[in-house]
């Protein structure tokens, strides 16, 4: 199959694989090259090496995932289903069992691309974004909270979407930028319905999970922002069944520590001996960064409101917010 250039997170990588998320095209050097193989680049018994880290089922104790550094490639494999072989400029995925073809893209994306950002110096918030005028807010938050569907009605106003789920943290010229993602959302079809009208044509992103594609710009729902934007303001949602917005601001330590409990990766990261440097930018980040706690109603009906709010605070926060001329990731 023929190569082409896509961009995801601020990487550039070119690809034979045929993703089936929506990707953006890729602009500038690329840095990293991704295929799914028949056999993987080191030589049998090279899992017999000890793991790096292991990730365990809660009720039965079998490794979900396992990471190991061998020869220069870490490894990352996904149950007994795939294996993910990464390095500097290379990406090489083994699919063990064909049922699980679906889960190439989910995979490469949440994981080994995140953890290979990690690798050099750029922290990653489970956290969803927005463009806002001069630049960028995102939520951070588990799931549940809400951050999709405030940033998708950010979109069906006319705002332009940053990420859905993932957002690397850039600095440059003193200021922390938000990294795109790629131009696709994941929606509840309660959620597809009140924003598209319908969830009629939208495939599922898995086949268990009721979670459906949205496409972003070209025809889709919105438009996309393909360029790094910078940070305004972070936002911790809370959804109660009534009463006002409030925003409130939440101080150094505090924003530190849900920016960290909200990173992708955290065990992966603390066994590869990256917590002190990712904890050090953070801190940078909050420190440059407002975080600002959110509560608002629940209810589509609301989301005008709690918007405006926003907006209203993004705008303030953004033009107090002082430069961090610290070297950072």
């Amino acid at each position: 199959m023929e190569a082409t250039v896509r961009s995801a997170y601020g990487v550039t990588f070119r690809t034979t694989y045929p993703f089936r998320f929506h990707l953006g095209p890729g602009n500038g050097p690329v840095d990293l090259t991704f295929d799914v193989v028949d056999r993987g680049p080191l030589a049998p018994g090279w899992d017999a090496a000890p793991t790096t880290y292991a990730a365990r089922d809660a009720a039965t104790g079998i490794a979900t995932g396992e990471v190991r550094v061998v020869d220069g490639w870490h490894v990352l494999r996904f149950m007994s289903a795939a294996d993910f072989f990464v390095r500097d400029d290379r990406a090489l995925a083994v699919l063990h069992d064909p049922a699980y073809a679906f889960a190439v893209d989910i995979w490469f994306l949440g994981t080994v691309l995140t953890y290979w950002l990690e690798l050099r110096g750029v922290p990653v918030l489970h956290a969803a974004s927005v463009e806002v005028p001069d630049g960028a807010i995102g939520f951070v938050a588990d799931h549940g909270a809400g951050k999709s569907t405030l940033v998708a009605s950010f979109v069906a106003a006319g705002h332009r979407l940053l990420g859905d789920d993932v957002l690397p943290l850039e600095r440059r010229d003193g200021r922390t930028w938000a990294r795109p993602g790629y131009p696709q959302m994941r929606m509840w079809p309660e959620q597809a319905r009140r924003l598209l009208g319908s969830e009629e044509g939208l495939e599922r992103v898995q086949p268990a999970v009721a979670k459906l594609f949205t496409r972003i710009g070209d025809g889709g729902f919105g438009a996309f922002c393909p360029e790094a934007r910078p940070l305004r303001a972070l936002y911790l949602p809370r959804r109660t069944d009534g009463g006002r917005v409030a925003i409130e601001p939440v101080g150094l330590g505090e924003g530190v520590t849900q920016l960290v409990r909200h990173s992708f990766l955290t065990g992966l990261v603390e066994a590869s001996g990256l917590t002190a440097a990712r904890f050090g930018r953070l801190a940078s980040v909050v420190r440059q960064v407002p975080v600002r706690r959110l509560t608002y109603p629940s209810g589509f009906d609301r989301l005008a409101e709690v918007r405006a709010a926003l907006l209203a605070d993004a705008a303030e926060a953004g033009a107090a917010a002082p430069s961090d001329e610290a070297p950072g990731g």
